[in-house]
Formats: structure tokens, C-alpha cells, sequence
């Protein structure tokens, strides 16, 4: 027996924060089942048909949708000789793109669409695609922004803080002790941030690492230029932005602002700031490894 198109287990954690154009694509569904002949569905189509569609037009969700197009493709996959479908996803542009190869899957003499009303048939499906994608980038760039936010509190103030505790050297007035001797945990609180502690190497230098998880190019770019702009502005005298290689970066180089000193040891006395976005896995990584000469 061939198998139905949809499988519909797991399917009820479907939610969006915002409306999608359901109705639209459950018009596009019946529009789908109304040109199939009707002599191509079994006798128990008869009996589901009037009640299926009034659920086609009442459908309020995504899970829907996809138990009607499930139940609709069984019957119809019953009733012919075509192959089996196969449902791609569980989302929205996904389920789109089902319906498109639903209706490739039926046999051409089962339909009587004109070429004409086929192709505004499926326009009208690519179109709800379209949209879709447009309503995950705004609400993407929604919760990028308020994460941005999120970061952003209070951060200036611990920056200032930190970069004061790298001058003074070894970042006392904003460490605390914990069980591993080479790493502390901080008195200061970077909102949601990945990490952010303060590592001793072998040479006894310390050095801040802060990380924000951001998960693609785009927000680790936003938050790199944040932190940049907030750096800029309180760039001591004499400190030069620049770049060093760095294989773990984007690009290939992170960003450096050290002190321009006319000798090693007159730069050697000041901190020095390190900022890039690891390619791996976009995370902004923000290193401030106090002087390498202790006052």
C-alpha cells in the first residue's frame, strides 16, 4: 500500500510569534484538490470530501495544514498508481514547496488545469513562499536587534572597569578567586554573555576574555562594531588600532589597539586590546591582556 505524503507525528510544537498567511495557503490547497477529476479519488472520498474542505477553509495553523494535505494525499495516493510522497519539513515556505510537488507528483491527465491557470496556480504558491521568507528575516532581524540590546547593558561601564583593572595590572579590583588558580571568574556582570572570565598563563600574565555567542556573520558584525565604537571612544592617547593574523578569525586577523610606544618596553607597560570574530562559529571574542612590564 503507498504510503501517505505527510507524516504528522510530532508535529504540535509548531508555533510562530507572528501570523502567517494560512488562509491564503489553504485556499491554494483547495484550489489544488478541486481541479484534480474527481473520478481519480476512491468511493470514501465522497463521503470526506464536503467535510475536508470546510476544515481547508477553517484552518487556523501550519499543524493543520499539514494534517489535511496529509489526509488529502493519502486518499488521492490510494485512488491512482503514482509513487509515494515524501513530506521535506515541518515549517511554513517548507510546507509551500510540498504543495508544489504534490501537484508534480499527480498524474498530468488527473488534473484539468490549463496551462495558464497552472502556473498562476503556482505563482501564487511561490508568492506565499516569498512572504514567508520575508516574515522570518524581519522577525530575525527583531530578535537580533533586542540581543544586541541585551548585550549592550552596562557594558561600557564594565569595559572601563576592566581596562582600569588591566592598568593597575592583574585585574584585582574585578576578579574573584575560584577553584582553578589559572582562571578567575569576574565581580562584573557582561549581560548574556557566553564567557567572560580572566585566565593567568605560564609567564604569570593576566588576560580578560570576554565572548558573545551570535550564531551568524551578520549579529557577530553588529556586535563587533558596538564594541568597536565603545572602545573608540575611550581610547587612551597614543594607543593605534591595527591588525594581527590570526588563522581563528574571520578574515584572517583580529583586531588590535595597542600603545604606540617609541621603544618595546614603553609599550610593553600598557595593556593591550584584542577584538574578532571566531569563523568556526561566529562567536565576538573581546581580549584585554594587561602589560606585560607590571608597574
Amino acid at each position: 500500500m503507498l504510503r501517505a505524503f505527510f507524516t504528522i507525528i510530532n508535529l504540535f510544537f509548531i508555533s510562530f510569534l507572528i501570523a502567517q498567511d494560512i488562509s491564503s495557503l489553504s485556499n491554494e490547497l483547495l484550489e489544488l484538490e478541486q481541479h484534480i477529476q474527481y473520478k481519480q479519488f476512491n468511493k470514501d472520498w465522497k463521503k470526506s470530501k464536503k467535510s475536508w474542505e470546510e476544515k481547508c477553509i477553517n484552518s487556523k495553523s501550519v499543524t493543520d495544514l499539514v494534517k489535511l494535505m496529509n489526509q488529502f494525499a493519502g486518499v488521492y495516493a490510494k485512488s491512482s498508481n503514482t509513487p509515494q510522497f515524501n513530506f521535506p519539513d515541518l515549517e511554513y515556505y517548507p510546507l509551500c514547496n510540498a504543495l508544489i510537488n504534490f501537484k508534480a507528483q499527480i498524474n498530468e491527465n488527473h488534473l484539468d488545469f490549463s496551462e495558464e491557470e497552472a502556473n498562476k496556480w503556482e505563482q501564487k504558491v511561490k508568492s506565499l513562499i516569498d512572504k514567508e521568507k520575508a516574515r522570518l528575516e524581519k522577525e530575525k532581524s527583531k530578535r537580533d536587534q533586542e540581543l544586541l540590546e541585551s548585550l549592550m547593558v552596562s557594558f561600557e561601564e564594565n569595559y572601563l572597569k576592566v581596562f582600569s583593572g588591566a592598568q593597575k595590572g592583574s585585574f584585582k579590583e574585578v576578579r574573584k578567586e575560584t577553584a582553578d588558580k589559572q582562571v578567575f571568574d569576574l565581580l562584573l556582570d557582561f549581560k548574556n554573555a557566553k564567557e567572560s572570565r580572566i585566565y593567568v598563563d605560564e609567564d604569570d600574565v593576566y588576560m580578560f576574555k570576554l565572548i558573545f555567542a551570535a550564531g551568524d556573520e551578520q549579529l557577530a558584525e553588529r556586535i563587533q562594531e558596538k564594541i568597536i565604537g565603545i572602545i573608540n571612544k575611550h581610547l587612551p592617547e597614543s594607543y593605534k588600532r591595527g591588525k594581527m593574523f590570526s588563522g581563528e578569525f574571520l578574515t584572517g586577523f583580529k583586531i588590535t589597539y595597542d600603545f604606540q610606544g617609541q621603544k618595546f618596553a614603553d609599550t610593553a607597560k600598557h595593556p593591550l586590546i584584542e577584538l574578532g570574530i571566531d569563523k568556526a562559529n561566529f562567536d565576538v571574542i573581546l581580549m584585554i591582556t594587561e602589560p606585560l612590564f607590571k608597574r
